[in-house]
């Protein structure tokens, strides 16, 4: 299978630091990850999300990335009610990605699916044992200071590069299972 170039669109560096670690893992390593653009915050996203896009017809050695994928934070709206917004935004315009453009909401926050294995953040804390979040994760309304709580606990400071680790270390089952959200965000990376 060759390699996939890939943009990515997405709200900032913890973002970029948990996608950038799940799209391989998800694809099997068979991915480039051309150009990522931050764009810094939810609102600024949704607003030039078209001009975001079409940023990445230049984005892999002058051309066109194979595929983009748009993720944001939903919060407390309805992932499709966030998807539908991206893709008013985008409607009439015609990009020239051979494999489209993807847009996903993360159910209220990505911080969510990093809570999802306990196990994950206590291998990143070198073995100590970290409370599991026993909600429903796609309920919790800051899952950031969830999160926060949950790395203090640990010793561990919430950084860009901390949440790559706890991506890396995810048990992607685990994930599947208590963050429905992530199985659509799989399907839309494999599509």
């Amino acid at each position: 299978m060759p390699r996939v170039a890939l943009g990515l669109v997405v709200e900032g560096a913890y973002d970029t630091a948990v996608f950038s670690e799940l799209i391989p893992r998800i694809l099997g390593g068979e991915v480039q990850i051309s150009r990522v653009i931050e764009t810094g915050g939810s609102g600024r996203l949704i607003a030039r999300v078209p001009g975001y896009v079409k940023a990445m017809e230049f984005a892999n050695a002058g051309g066109p990335v194979d595929r983009v994928i748009v993720v944001r934070d939903s919060n407390a709206k309805g992932p499709a009610k966030v998807e539908e917004g991206m893709r008013s935004k985008m409607a009439g315009r015609n990009y020239r990605f051979p494999r489209g453009v993807k847009l996903h909401a993360v159910r209220r926050e990505t911080e969510t699916w990093l809570l999802a294995d306990a196990a994950a953040i206590g291998h990143v804390a070198g073995g100590r044992d970290a409370p599991e979040t026993r909600h429903a994760l796609e309920e919790i309304q800051d899952a950031k200071a969830r999160l926060r709580e949950v790395l203090s606990l640990v010793g561990l400071p919430y950084t860009p590069g901390v949440c790559a680790e706890i991506a890396r270390a995810l048990d992607l089952e685990t994930l599947r299972r208590r963050c429905p959200n992530f199985r659509a965000f799989e399907e839309k990376v494999r599509e």
